[in-house]
C-alpha cells in the first residue's frame, strides 16, 4: 500500500474506519491483491493475507512459526486465562489435548440436540408472546439468540441454566459481553495497562467488577457440580467429564485436604469454562442472527427453506443425524458462514522471518499476520463474480468443487480448527428447524443491521425482526 509505512496517518485511517472495519479490510483487499501492508506507531507492522495457499501455511504447514504472541495474550488474560484461545507451545497442545476428548461428539450425541431443543422452546415462547401483542410486533432476535446459546452453552458446561432467556438482565451475562467488549478496546488504547494500574481508567475500573462476577459464578458452578459420572457416561456436562477422566494433568491431581491442588484445579476449570463459552456463545448466536437475517433478505430462499423442512420433518423437531436431511437448510448456514463468519478475523505474530507460498510475500519476524474469513468469502477470485451474493444453492450444485478449510475458514482452519463444528451445525440448525416451523421473521422497517467491529461478528444494532405466527 502506498502508505504502508505512514504510522499516524494509517492508524487515522484504521480510526476513520473502526466502525466498519471488515469493510475496509475488504476495501483493501479489493484493491491491493492477496496481502497488504499497515503499520501502525510503535512499529506495528499488520500484514493482510487471503490467499488459501498462505492461510494454509500460516495455520498447518508452518504453525509454529505463528504464535498468539504476548502482546494478544495481555489484551485477553483476564478474560481467557490459560484456556485454549490465549495459549501457545506446550499449554496450548496440552489444553487442545484435553478439550479434544471433552468436545468428542460422543460426549454429547444423546444430550446436545435435547438441550438445544430445550432452549429453543423457550425462544419459541418469547416469539409467542411478541406475536400475541400485534401485527408489527418486534423483537430484538440477535438479543434472544445470544440469550438462547449463552443458556445453552451454560448446561453443557457445567449442569446450569443460566437463565437468560427468562431474565435479560443477568449478571453473568452482563460481565461476560463488558468484558469481550473492554478487552477489545485495549487493543486501540495506546498504554492501556498503564491506566489500569493507575486505577485511571473508567474501562478498567469496571472490567475488574466483572470479571469478579464472572469469576465468582463460575466458581460457584464449579463447586456445585454434581458428582462426576462414570467414564463415558452419557448426559455429563464438561466439567463433570473433566472430573470423571483421565485427563487430569498430574498437575491437577490432589487429595481432599490439598486446598493448593484444589485451587489450581479451580482455576483451570475456571479458564476451560470461559474458553467453552465464549467459542459456543458468541460464534453461534452470531451466525444464528446473519442466519435469520439473509434468509428475511431473502424471502424466496426462506420459502424454500420452510418447504424443506416442512417436506422432510413434518412438524418433528430435528434429531441427531438430520442435517444430510435438510441439504438446503445446511447449505444457507454454510452461505452464512462465508459471508459473515463468526470470527470475521485473527491474528498471529511471526517468530522468525518466512515467505509466504500463495503470495510471495516476505515476512519478518514479529510482524502481525491478519488472515480474514470475512474478506475471504467475498473475493471474486475465490468464489466467482458473485461472491459478494447470497446463494445458498451453490453448495448443491453438481459442478461446486466443495473448498477446502483455508478457502472456507468459518471453523478456523489446521491445528487450531474449530473442535465444535459438528455442535455448532447443529444448535444452529435444530433451533432454525423450530422457528421457522411456527414463524415467520423479517426485518423491521429501518433497522441498521450491520457487523460491529468485535472479536465475533455481531451486530452493531441488534436485529429488530417483525415476527408473526405462520
Amino acid at each position: 500500500m502506498g502508505w504502508a509505512d505512514l504510522p499516524l496517518i494509517n492508524l487515522i485511517i484504521v480510526l476513520a474506519n473502526l466502525s466498519r472495519l471488515y469493510e475496509w479490510m475488504t476495501d483493501c483487499s479489493l484493491s491491493f491483491g492477496w496481502t497488504w501492508t499497515v503499520v501502525l506507531p510503535m512499529q506495528l507492522r499488520f500484514v493482510g493475507i487471503t490467499h488459501p495457499d498462505d492461510v494454509k501455511h500460516v495455520l498447518r504447514d508452518n504453525f509454529d512459526n505463528y504464535v498468539k504472541g504476548e502482546t494478544f495474550g495481555a489484551l485477553v488474560n483476564e478474560l481467557l486465562g490459560g484456556g485454549i484461545f490465549n495459549s501457545d507451545g506446550k499449554a496450548w497442545y496440552r489444553q487442545r489435548k484435553i478439550a479434544s476428548h471433552l468436545f468428542h461428539v460422543r460426549n454429547f450425541k444423546e444430550t446436545m440436540v435435547p438441550v438445544f431443543l430445550a432452549h429453543a422452546r423457550k425462544v419459541a415462547r418469547l416469539l409467542d408472546a411478541t406475536a400475541a401483542t400485534g401485527h408489527h410486533a418486534v423483537i430484538d432476535m440477535h438479543d434472544v439468540f445470544y440469550r438462547y446459546t449463552l443458556d445453552s452453552a451454560g448446561v453443557i458446561a457445567f449442569s446450569k441454566d443460566i437463565g437468560s432467556l427468562e431474565n435479560r438482565d443477568v449478571p453473568f451475562a452482563r460481565a461476560f459481553d463488558y468484558l469481550q467488549w473492554g478487552c477489545l478496546m485495549r487493543g486501540f488504547t495506546p498504554l492501556w495497562w498503564l491506566w489500569r494500574d493507575l486505577g485511571l481508567s473508567p474501562i478498567e475500573n469496571r472490567m475488574r467488577r466483572e470479571l469478579a462476577v464472572l469469576d465468582d459464578y463460575i466458581r460457584t458452578a464449579v463447586l456445585d457440580s454434581d458428582d462426576p459420572p462414570a467414564d463415558g457416561q452419557q448426559g455429563a456436562s464438561i466439567i463433570e467429564l473433566f472430573k470423571a477422566s483421565s485427563l487430569r494433568p498430574d498437575s491437577l491431581r490432589h487429595g481432599p485436604d490439598d486446598e493448593a491442588g484444589r485451587e489450581e484445579e479451580l482455576l483451570f476449570l475456571r479458564d476451560l469454562v470461559v474458553n467453552f463459552i465464549i467459542a459456543g456463545r458468541d460464534t453461534t448466536g452470531a451466525a444464528l442472527s446473519w442466519l435469520f437475517y439473509l434468509l428475511a433478505m431473502h424471502p424466496q430462499v426462506r420459502d424454500e427453506v420452510v418447504a424443506e423442512i416442512d417436506e422432510v420433518l413434518d412438524g418433528a423437531d430435528m434429531a441427531y443425524g438430520d442435517i444430510p436431511r435438510l441439504p438446503l437448510l445446511h447449505a444457507a448456514v454454510k452461505e452464512t458462514l462465508r459471508l459473515y463468519p463468526s470470527v470475521p478475523r485473527d491474528l498471529k505474530v511471526s517468530v522468525s522471518a518466512d515467505v509466504l507460498p500463495g503470495s510471495g510475500a516476505a515476512v519478518a519476524p514479529g510482524v502481525w499476520i491478519v488472515y480474514m474469513p470475512y474478506v475471504m468469502g467475498r473475493l471474486p477470485a475465490l468464489w466467482g463474480p458473485d461472491a459478494a451474493s447470497f446463494r445458498p444453492q451453490r453448495w448443491l450444485e453438481p459442478d461446486f468443487e466443495p473448498p477446502s478449510a483455508y478457502k472456507f475458514i468459518a471453523f478456523n482452519a489446521g491445528k487450531r480448527s474449530c473442535l465444535g463444528e459438528r455442535m455448532a451445525y447443529q444448535e444452529i440448525m435444530a433451533c432454525s428447524v423450530h422457528l421457522l416451523q411456527r414463524f415467520v421473521l423479517d426485518v423491521a422497517p429501518g433497522a441498521d443491521v450491520r457487523p460491529a467491529t468485535q472479536i465475533t461478528l455481531a451486530m452493531a444494532n441488534g436485529l429488530p425482526m417483525n415476527v408473526r405466527e405462520r
